[in-house]
């Protein structure tokens, strides 16, 4: 996977001395309001990349609110842009503790908005919340953007001795607040090869598109709520995927493989996914899920054979993630579809952590005492209901990502659930946070059938590492990075 690094804004705020600057009033600092200006300096980190090449920013506007008054807005000059560096402007409204919420948006032109809107100095933070696109200017590339609420302490600093902004002090000066830009949408990446027996020339994808259903007719800037993101309707047209080389596929593999090296990118320019909450069922890219899901249409032939159609059926498309579409074809014409949902322009987080550790616990959920699990026929709405299943509860306290795996997988099925909004989430690249893993065995499995559960994430040295989920070994396994989950016997819940 390639290393894209991300962009992070450091923030430093300071306020004026008292008597120095024009405006400034003498209030106590029993926190009554103050029309005081504070500097604030914005250091941009490194750029973004996209399909790794270096993103040149050719804009930034940063917002400051406090509640829903705006106390700060500036724009990065051209001089300011190759420094990477700037000064802002912000009311200060308080004496002790200034809550304030930043919204900040690079490339804004780079897509067309939702009736002809878009940014100007003077918007509300209703105007922010509300803002959406509705297409991407040439297919080339989405805006960056970020909102943070912070708590400023306007107290103590040392003096600023920028020009322009003499008489201010900078406060949190030890502690910036860092404001980590990102993609609002999400990325399509498309995959193929081909197996053993397929000629040459012989996979030939004739088309592939996004089928409008599962396309949304708007992406809202800012994140939103989900009851905001269900309501948003489908778009009116199928979106075209260009294809490579004529369609014509060269790569051939042994066997299909879950990593994106192994097989050719046949897709040409981007395809971004706007977000939405509707996907496949349990994340199973082969089985219909919700009707307003996205799906990809797939037309081929082998070794000249007729025409075929495969569907592919995405999970839902968060914000900021990549999507790759694996699929390996057999000289029967059997499409294998394997998936990944990645982060997009992401530096490793060990690099962003500074060489931190990862910190995380795993513990059993709910009654159950052991790892035994039994075969029921119940299918409940959530996983973690299933009867005869046996729930793990894992959090990630730090900022690495983590990937769960079943070992020796076969009539067994897991599911994993963040705990925060109850939304399933994809097998690999699960982000730090709160969540509930289910194992179950299907009807496949007989009684004394043994899986693993297995939970790997980045090391200092940046390779995955599996993690000690069982320490004192008490889950049936001699190691402290595996627990043993069985199949037994159908037991009473009663």
């Amino acid at each position: 996977m390639q290393n894209m690094k991300q962009i992070f804004l450091t923030v430093l705020l300071g306020g004026c001395l008292g008597g120095l600057f024009s405006g400034c009033t003498d209030e106590d600092m029993s926190g009554k309001t103050t029309e005081d200006t504070l500097g604030v300096r914005v250091n941009l980190g490194s750029r973004a990349k996209l399909d790794g090449s270096d993103i040149e920013i050719s804009s930034l506007k940063v917002y400051a609110f406090w509640g829903e008054e705006q106390v700060g807005y500036h724009e990065l000059t051209s001089s300011e842009q190759e420094k990477g560096s700037f000064m802002m402007d912000v009311v200060q409204k308080t004496m002790s503790e200034q809550e304030m919420a930043f919204y900040a948006i690079a490339d804004d032109k780079v897509v067309e908005y939702e009736r002809g809107q878009g940014f100007s100095k003077n918007m509300s933070r209703a105007d922010l919340e509300q803002i959406a696109f509705t297409s991407v200017i040439n297919d080339e590339k989405l805006p960056l953007t970020c909102r943070e609420e912070v708590e400023i302490t306007v107290s103590g600093g040392v003096e600023n001795g920028a020009e322009g902004h003499e008489g201010h002090l900078i406060v949190n000066k030890d502690k910036p607040v860092e404001l980590k830009l990102s993609y609002p949408a999400g990325k399509l990446e498309l995959y193929f090869a081909k197996g053993p027996n397929v000629n040459s020339d012989g996979l030939v994808v004739k088309s592939a598109k996004v089928l409008r259903n599962g396309m949304r007719e708007k992406n809202y800037v800012f994140p939103v709520s989900l009851d905001k993101l269900q309501v948003v309707g489908s778009y009116p047209a199928d979106k075209p995927i260009n294809l490579k080389n004529n369609g014509v596929v060269v790569k051939t593999l042994e066997n299909k493989t879950t990593n994106a090296d192994d097989y050719e990118l046949l897709m040409e320019g981007n395809v971004f996914l706007f977000e939405n909450p509707y996907g496949s069922k349990d994340n199973n890219v082969d089985q219909p899920g919700d009707n307003d899901g996205n799906v990809i249409e797939i037309v081929y032939t082998v070794n000249g054979g007729n025409e075929r159609t495969k569907e592919v059926y995405l999970p839902a498309i968060e914000r900021g993630k990549r999507y790759q579409i694996l699929c390996w074809v057999d000289y029967r014409g059997t499409v294998i579809v394997t998936y990944k949902v990645l982060p997009w322009e992401t530096e490793d987080v060990y690099e962003l952590d500074g060489g931190e550790h990862p910190s995380y616990n795993c513990t059993l959920d709910g009654d159950k005492d052991n790892t035994d699990v039994w075969v029921s026929v119940t299918d409940p709405v959530l996983p973690r209901d299933r009867e005869g299943a046996v729930n793990f509860r894992f959090k990630m306290n730090s900022k690495q990502q983590w990937t769960p795996t079943l070992r020796n997988s076969v009539g067994f099925k897991m599911a994993v659930m963040r705990v925060t909004d109850e939304m399933l989430m994809p097998d690999s690249a699960i982000d730090e946070g709160e969540y509930i893993i289910t194992i179950w065995p299907t009807e496949d499995s007989k009684v004394g059938d043994v899986t693993y559960l297995e939970i790997t994430s980045r090391s200092l040295t940046g390779e995955f590492e599996p993690l000690l989920i069982n320490t004192d070994k008490k889950w049936g396994s001699d190691s402290q990075t595996l627990i043993k989950i069985v199949r037994v016997e159908q037991q009473s819940t009663k």
